[in-house]
């Protein structure tokens, strides 16, 4: 027995080129929004906080606070091992210290700090190597054999966006 298949083509009507038009029209706004975040840059530098404390366990300066001089640095181990950030030695930055607490930008040059161009794609087991000694005549220039190194080193770990965002 023979079968005859009849196939018509639809004409598109002017509803379905509407839709058509304003799915195209969403589609290329919405991809433009994700183009254009996308196309920003990611600051190469790392906020962290601290407390400065003595041997007895009590926190360094009052509220006035005072400047210390840090050097901060990346190995891939917690206690010994090699360096891996910056090539050379740290460089040595002026933080001020107040109540124990301190806040540094690491990266940020125009702070004194190294630029912060470790790839942390390299390794997902970095940790933070710091230092920390007093000011001699109010600077940083002649410190650097009386650093005192934190121990032990902190593991440098993810936020949850920056996991994400992976």
């Amino acid at each position: 027995q023979k079968i005859n298949v009849k196939i018509k083509l639809l004409k598109p009507n002017f509803s379905s080129k509407i839709f058509l038009g304003i799915f195209l029209a969403f589609f290329a706004f919405s991809s433009s929004i994700f183009l254009a975040y996308s196309a920003n840059g990611v600051p190469l530098i790392n906020s962290h906080q601290g407390r400065l404390l003595d041997s007895s366990g009590n926190t360094l300066d009052g509220s006035s606070g005072t400047n210390y001089c840090f050097r901060f640095s990346i190995w891939y181990a917690s206690s010994s091992g090699a360096i891996i950030w910056p090539s050379a030695n740290p460089s040595n930055m002026t933080i001020n210290v107040k109540s124990g607490i301190y806040n540094s930008l690491i990266g940020d040059t125009s702070a004194g700090s190294d630029s912060l161009d470790y790839n942390f794609e390299d390794s997902d087991t970095n940790f933070l190597n710091i230092e920390a000694a007093a000011q001699v005549s109010g600077s940083c220039s002649g410190v650097s054999s009386t650093f005192e190194i934190f121990t032990p080193r902190q593991r440098i770990s993810s936020a949850p966006y920056a996991i994400n965002a992976g």
